[in-house]
């Protein structure tokens, strides 16, 4: 009974095994005191099955000392609630091992107070499952220094959510490497605010993979600013689909190197709208190669300014197929000069 229960002895207590404290009830393990708790062996404690020790109180489980606590399995730190959890004192919780840290479940460590947080030390921090991370409040996420953003891993980073992503603060943002800003997944990065697009780095900018950049919303590309879009390789430009390429300002546009230009490719090209055509620079127009000219339509031709137009080279001129020369608009055709003209080619001559 607990009356019989209650009354015993440490001594008498230190002579049960772990087997028979194996058999203790949930009720059974409800009325063992504190001092009956603290005399326990950490032999003695492993023994109490999960359900026994997730029928702890916070004052017996507060009880416990840091050795004891490190001899809690998996299975009975599995079995804490969220309430356990939050009623662990700091040095309860500073004498958790990696493995023990690395156990935890979201639920757990979204029960985690900010000060409790801030308590680990480097390595628990890092020990934390991306599955743990994935349960960080936007309170939680914001109380984190940028020294633990820091300490974020790969794997980690890669287990926050959208929304997780997204309330990260400006100073925390940018306290990310660009190895962290590549790992983030697929599905965090599209959590990502014009703001935190808006101010990131380039060593950030040139973290992000292709699959990332092509993942960005239009909105998330919008906000990038006109330097970190010349920063960007060609490999990350080539990502962008339709969407994408038509939220780009004239500014931003306007950033894109020679380089740059020349390697969107064609359907690409086709899929700038009117604007962006015809802000194409001096040096951005000449860079186009023949394949991106002749992809153009001759409503996207029609876009092109008059100096642009008679801007165009006789290679650039020849790739335009004599169906499209056809279908020009009389103003359009009206920029060629006399030279161009006599570049043309007998059938684009024919189809006019």
């Amino acid at each position: 009974s607990a009356t019989q229960l209650t009354a015993l002895t440490s001594g008498q207590l230190g002579a049960l095994s772990s087997a028979q404290l194996s058999a203790f009830t949930t009720s059974q393990a409800a009325q063992l005191t504190t001092s009956q708790i603290t005399a326990l062996t950490p032999a003695q404690l492993a023994g109490l099955g999960s359900t026994a020790i997730a029928a702890l109180s916070t004052n017996q489980l507060r009880a416990l000392s840091t050795t004891q606590v490190v001899a809690l399995t998996s299975s009975q730190l599995a079995g804490l609630t969220g309430t356990q959890i939050s009623a662990l004192a700091p040095n309860q919780l500073a004498a958790f091992s990696s493995n023990q840290m690395a156990g935890l479940s979201a639920g757990q460590v979204g029960e985690l107070s900010t000060g409790q947080i801030a308590a680990l030390t480097s390595t628990q921090f890092q020990s934390l499952s991306p599955t743990g991370i994935s349960g960080l409040s936007a309170t939680q996420l914001g109380s984190l220094t940028t020294a633990q953003i820091g300490l974020l891993t790969p794997l980690q980073i890669g287990g926050l959510t959208p929304e997780q992503v997204g309330v990260l603060n400006l100073s925390q943002f940018g306290a990310l490497t660009p190895t962290q800003i590549g790992a983030l997944s697929a599905t965090g990065i599209t959590g990502l605010t014009t703001a935190q697009i808006n101010q990131m780095s380039l060593a950030q900018i040139a973290g992000l993979s292709p699959a990332q950049v092509g993942n960005l919303s239009p909105d998330a590309v919008g906000a990038v600013s006109p330097g970190d879009i010349a920063g960007m390789s060609v490999t990350q430009l080539s990502s962008l689909v339709r969407a994408q390429l038509r939220s780009l300002s004239v500014s931003q546009f306007n950033a894109l190197t020679a380089n740059q230009v020349s390697s969107l490719g064609a359907a690409q090209i086709a899929n700038l709208t009117a604007t962006e055509l015809s802000s194409l620079t001096p040096t951005q127009l000449a860079a186009l190669s023949p394949a991106q000219t002749g992809s153009l339509s001759a409503a996207e031709l029609g876009a092109l300014t008059s100096t642009q137009i008679a801007s165009l080279t006789p290679i650039q001129l020849a790739s335009i197929a004599p169906g499209t020369i056809a279908t020009l608009s009389t103003s359009t055709l009206s920029y060629l000069t006399v030279s161009q003209i006599d570049t043309l080619s007998p059938n684009q001559i024919n189809a006019l």
